[in-house]
């Protein structure tokens, strides 16, 4: 995925703006590109991916590759329930899995991550510092994340969203609950 290239007209078509949009994006910074010797702009797919992840664009056909969550939690119970819930709903999906926050970034690195679920309370590095880590560095490629917890307290979902989250969980939840928000973060 990495090497396929796009060329401008590629991106207009797959989010519906005009190919002078994207080349706004790319000389304002915000596209990375390069240019051929005949000097056409083109863009690196994980380029773009990042690029749509990051400004919340509604995804594309470009976009629309198999679905990699990444489970980062302590507790091997919730690991593996939420595991066999997204592999009955999403049999496609490519399921990663992390016991603490160090793990996180070695995972991110390397696969094109689309969704996090991020346990808050873990030994060593916690949620919180995750998702300053995720958010900081946009080699991670800004998948999106939802917060499980069992420790909720008041403003906390303020926070988490503040720190980059999309959506916030409290366990013990039911399966309707994880479900639905798979639902809406995968079709954005």
């Amino acid at each position: 995925m990495a090497n396929k290239l796009l060329s401008t007209h590629d991106i207009a078509k797959n989010l519906s703006v005009d190919i002078s949009t994207v080349t706004n994006w790319i000389d304002s910074g915000k596209l990375k590109a390069f240019k051929t010797p005949g000097g056409h702009r083109r863009i690196l797919q994980k380029d773009y991916v990042e690029f749509v992840r990051k400004y919340n664009m509604p995804s594309s056909d470009v976009t629309k590759n198999r679905l990699k969550v990444l489970i980062v939690d302590d507790e091997k119970v919730i690991r593996n329930n939420v595991r066999k819930i997204i592999g009955k709903q999403y049999p496609e999906a490519e399921i990663f899995e992390a016991t603490d926050g160090f793990n996180v970034g070695a995972i991110l690195g390397s696969e094109d991550i689309s969704l996090v679920l991020l346990d808050l309370k873990m030994p060593g590095m916690d949620g919180y510092e995750v998702m300053k880590q995720i958010r900081e560095d946009p080699k991670l490629g800004y998948p999106k994340i939802v917060v499980i917890t069992g420790y909720p307290h008041e403003g906390l979902e303020e926070k988490v969203k503040e720190l980059g989250a999309q959506e916030l969980l409290i366990k013990p939840f039911e399966i309707k609950e994880l479900l639905d928000i798979l639902e809406d973060i995968v079709r954005t």
